[in-house]
């Protein structure tokens, strides 16, 4: 029987079966199973030594055996080996979005996923990485803190489902660059002093009145 076989899968659809060769033969059938103890129908046959099951269930674990054909008789069957064809890779998270909220830290946002299981969050201090995982998360979101002032942070997010997808971006954000409160969304406006006529927000900065503070006020 031929020795040293090995089944690896290489797609959601194929597996390679490989083994050694046996003095004489002329060429290898190659059984498949989805049990271990059987039945094996005959899956193709070879004259090397390899064979590439393909048409194959994703995510699917199949069993094979090996036998070698010469004069015409089919020897005796190899040791049962095993294999997993790869998952469905999840699709890639679109709209993906960072977003500077101070000096110290950047949101990061993207569409949800139907059916994800959760997503990962990675970054790096360049665009061609390396990128460390920062975040696992079935939000589609996630707050960065603890950065760095005035620094660009780059991020990918992917799917998990249970494998790991293809990231989308990188994005990227600078920090601010002073760690004063960030600015609050609409609809506060800026007013400028004496006095504000409306409830400040709690945010300062410069403005264009004569290089006087500002307050961003509500309404």
């Amino acid at each position: 029987a031929p020795g040293d076989v090995t089944a690896q899968g290489i797609s959601p659809c194929d597996i390679q079966v490989r083994w050694s060769a046996v003095p004489g033969a002329s060429q290898y059938v190659i059984y498949r199973s989805l049990s271990a103890d059987g039945p094996f129908i005959a899956a193709g046959t070879a004259l090397g030594t390899s064979f590439r099951d393909t048409g194959l269930n994703p995510g699917t674990a199949y069993y094979y055996r090996v036998a070698a054909v010469a004069g015409g008789a089919t020897g005796p069957l190899s040791p049962i080996v095993s294999a997993e064809t790869l998952p469905i890779a999840p699709p890639v998270p679109t709209d993906l979005r960072a977003r500077a909220l101070s000096c110290r830290s950047i949101a990061i946002s993207w569409s949800p996923v139907p059916g994800a299981e959760r997503y990962v969050v990675t970054r790096s201090l360049s665009p061609t990485g390396p990128f460390t995982q920062i975040a696992s998360s079935v939000d589609v979101s996630y707050p960065d803190t603890n950065l760095m002032a005035n620094t660009t942070y780059y991020y990918q997010a992917a799917v998990v489902n249970g494998v790991t997808g293809t990231p989308a971006g990188p994005v990227s954000a600078v920090t601010l660059s002073t760690c004063e409160p960030p600015c609050p969304p609409p609809p506060c406006r800026p007013c400028c002093p004496p006095p504000c006529s409306c409830p400040d927000c709690g945010c300062r900065q410069p403005s264009d009145c004569s290089g006087t503070p500002i307050g961003w006020c509500g309404g």
